[in-house]
């Protein structure tokens, strides 16, 4: 019994010790030394094999943040420069239509605003194509004006468009006098881009280079009062006077024009 005791209470004493030393005396003993010099290049080797997959998936989820924050600044400024277009294309439309509304309004023309698709300004044939039909209440026979420029009239209509045949057309034939002298004569175009012809003007009659030449109304068509250009050129051949003359406006480059009935403007 003495010596279970006594073998206990060394232990006892050894344990004691041994936990004092680690608490306040701990050294590092040659075992691990020598184990930690053993595994020293391990945890370098494995340092070095680990870095770079660590780098590369740092890299990876770097380059991703970076794309998806690409993609919405990619969005952002799609979305931006759609704006900007839509506004520089509204800007540009009013500024093209101001002086038309401020004609239609001044003159309280109850008109279709019409914008052309399609020029077409052949030797064969001279209309446009515009982007009102008869679900827009386009009806045959409506005129193309340009302010106080008539430029033709509706020759064929279609649900969201319409054919305008052009007064330098050579199937058209409008009744018209010059302004300053009343030289009645019929004008008519012969397929030449900004001319046409006042033909059938008596050699009695006065012309004078620069006139106007307005339409005068007769027949079901086109309304009396609306210019149809200006005199150019003009020479007598027996007894008729030849005389060319060129629209106002550029039929080539303009965008929008109004169409509207006979009916609204027969007294304008």
């Amino acid at each position: 019994m003495r010596k279970k005791f006594l073998y206990r209470f060394l232990l006892f004493i050894f344990l004691l010790v041994f936990f004092i030393n680690k608490a306040f005396f701990y050294k590092t003993g040659f075992l691990e030394n020598l184990a930690s010099t053993i595994t020293y290049p391990a945890l370098i080797a494995v340092s070095k094999i680990t870095t770079p997959f660590k780098n590369y998936f740092r890299a990876k989820q770097a380059f991703f943040l970076l794309k998806e924050d690409l993609n919405r600044t990619r969005i952002a400024l799609e979305e931006a420069l759609l704006e900007n277009i839509q506004l520089k294309a509204s800007l540009h439309h009013k500024e093209k239509t101001s002086e038309l509304d401020d004609f239609q309004k001044r003159y309280s023309l109850n008109g279709i605003f019409a914008k052309i698709l399609i020029k077409n300004l052949d030797e064969s044939e001279h209309y446009y194509l515009v982007n009102r039909g008869y679900k827009d209440g386009v009806t045959k026979n409506m005129v193309f004006i340009y302010k106080f420029q008539l430029v033709g009239r509706v020759a064929e209509i279609f649900s969201h468009h319409s054919k305008v045949n052009l007064i330098t057309d050579a199937k058209s034939k409008i009744a018209a006098y010059t302004n300053m002298t009343n030289a009645q004569g019929i004008v008519n175009g012969f397929n030449k881009t900004n001319k046409c012809q006042l033909s059938y003007v008596s050699h009695l009659s006065k012309i004078e280079t620069n006139d106007f030449v307005l339409s005068s109304g007769q027949g079901l068509i086109f309304p009396e009062g609306f210019c149809l250009g200006k005199i150019t050129f003009q020479e007598t051949k027996g007894f008729v006077h030849n005389v060319e003359l060129e629209p106002l406006v550029d039929l080539d480059k303009i965008q929008f024009g109004i169409l509207v009935e006979r009916s609204q403007i027969i007294n304008f």
